[in-house]
């Protein structure tokens, strides 16, 4: 079998030679050989190995040797890129609750968001996303530090940050530290009772007495 491959190749090179030697005057012929010249090119550098020791078990597949344009090995060298493949893998997860690999990964290109791209607004977003996802897999310690590190750097005072305190009070639930729990609650209503969403409130009001704090 080896030696049929290597008669190929040979055989397609000498074919080559000759074209080239003797050109016809015919557009056709020629884009047939410049075709040919190509194919030996592919076949040689597929195989990337000697002629003496082609050996057919040995090839790479289709997939594993597929290097992707230029343009898409950089398509996640932003923030703003990052944060939306995340994003998406966050909506195919909302879709199919099936899919745990898409948490995992969506986690992974959040912690890339914020190791590269730390100064970047989208990171501290990327915090709040990191702590939902390890809360939904069940990591409840390195949800409470995502949630507590999200508090401490976000800027803005909205939804989320009241939501992201509601969410830290039930990590700690999740992690039995009722006293916790309720310390934070009462540290909580002291600086945002007024500001605090209406809905929000209400949640805190119901985990409160739900603890008996």
């Amino acid at each position: 079998m080896k030696k049929n491959i290597f008669r190929i190749v040979c055989g397609l090179s000498a074919t080559v030679a000759v074209f080239q030697a003797n050109p016809i005057p015919s557009k056709s012929v020629q884009q047939r050989l410049d075709e040919l010249e190509k194919r030996i090119i592919i076949i040689e550098q597929h195989l990337g190995l000697e002629p003496e020791e082609l050996n057919l078990e040995a090839r790479p597949t289709e997939a594993s040797t597929f290097e992707p344009p230029e343009e898409e090995v950089l398509l996640l060298n932003s923030p703003e890129a990052l944060f939306k493949h995340a994003t998406q893998l966050l909506k195919n997860y909302n879709r199919d609750s099936e899919k745990k690999d898409s948490l995992e990964e969506a986690l992974r290109y959040f912690t890339q968001l914020q190791q590269n791209y730390a100064t970047h607004k989208l990171a501290t977003e990327a915090m709040f996303w990191s702590a939902e996802i390890q809360s939904q897999l069940g990591r409840h310690k390195d949800a409470l530090r995502s949630y507590k590190k999200y508090i401490e750097n976000t800027h803005e005072k909205g939804r989320a940050y009241y939501t992201a305190h509601y969410k830290l009070a039930l990590s700690l639930k999740k992690l039995n530290e009722t006293r916790k729990v309720c310390a934070f609650i009462k540290l909580t209503r002291q600086k945002h009772n007024k500001e605090m969403p209406e809905d929000i409130l209400r949640m805190f009001n119901n985990l409160e007495e739900e603890m008996g704090c």
